[in-house]
């Protein structure tokens, strides 16, 4: 999985193939279409795996609290933009896939995690959960920026005012 989380985040979507990933990994072709039957079902796989990673992350990145968590967070989605990841994710979002699309969905418990990693870090109320997709939502529409190539110095603006808007 790693292998092909890899090969998705340099190569996007339409230049990724089973031929890749298996190379990649060092197995045959034929080993993978066992293991996850289509490219579909290995594509939705990875998606998901990216999905619990970001998410894990992101989260993660909160536990400081205070503005350290921020400039945490926004280490996080920096970096996911600059490897390639964000690209991935905005791709796969595109691909309208149903499976895909499913996977790419927080779970209610991660949702429940961010809203309180989230409220933890900035000292405030409990975040209901859907604020927090919504605050996911915002976060996600600005690693597209920094993926489209706006200046990193616009988007951090952008971002901080994203967090002024919940206290």
């Amino acid at each position: 999985m790693a292998t092909a989380g890899a090969l998705l985040a340099s190569h996007g979507i339409h230049g990724w193939s089973v031929e890749q990933v298996a190379a990649g990994a060092g197995c045959a072709k034929g080993l993978v279409h066992y293991h996850f039957g289509t490219r579909a079902a290995l594509l939705t796989a990875v998606v998901d795996e990216m999905a619990r990673g970001r998410m894990a992350r992101r989260s993660a990145a909160l536990a400081p609290g205070g503005t350290a968590a921020l400039d945490a967070l926004w280490a996080v989605m920096r970096d996911d933009a600059s490897t390639g990841v964000s690209r991935a994710w905005l791709e796969a979002g595109l691909d309208g896939s149903a499976g895909i699309r499913h996977v790419m969905a927080p779970s209610d418990t991660e949702l429940q995690q961010f809203a309180a990693a989230s409220s933890a870090a900035m000292e405030l109320p409990n975040l209901p959960p859907r604020r927090a997709a919504t605050l996911l939502l915002l976060l996600d529409a600005l690693e597209a920026a920094l993926v489209r190539g706006a200046p990193g110095t616009e988007v951090r603006e952008a971002y901080d005012r994203v967090w002024l808007g919940m206290m």
